[in-house]
């Protein structure tokens, strides 16, 4: 379907769940078309000036690279993991 609703599902659902579903379709459809509104504008205003800007300042954060992670040894994650299934028996 053009909302992206799976037709199998769309019969399991009540009119409420329903009417949700073309709600949250009706608003990803708008933020895409402003998206594009965006893009074509600004292509628009490039397109016209002389100089165009530095990349990284346009990006912002998004150009900056991202932290690297701490690669950790494994006995690590284990002693985690086996700490989360304790707290999970715990609980129990």
């Amino acid at each position: 379907m053009e909302t992206g609703l799976d037709p199998d599902r769309f019969w399991t659902l009540t009119p409420r769940q329903v009417q949700a579903e073309l709600s949250a379709a009706v608003v990803r459809r708008r933020h895409h078309q402003n998206e594009l509104l965006w893009a074509a504008w600004h292509m628009a205003a490039f397109y016209r000036m002389e100089k165009l800007p530095d990349l990284k300042k346009l990006m912002g954060e998004q150009a900056q690279a991202p932290a690297k992670r701490r690669k950790r040894p494994w006995q690590e994650i284990a002693a985690e993991g086996q700490a989360w299934v304790t707290r999970s028996k715990d609980r129990k």
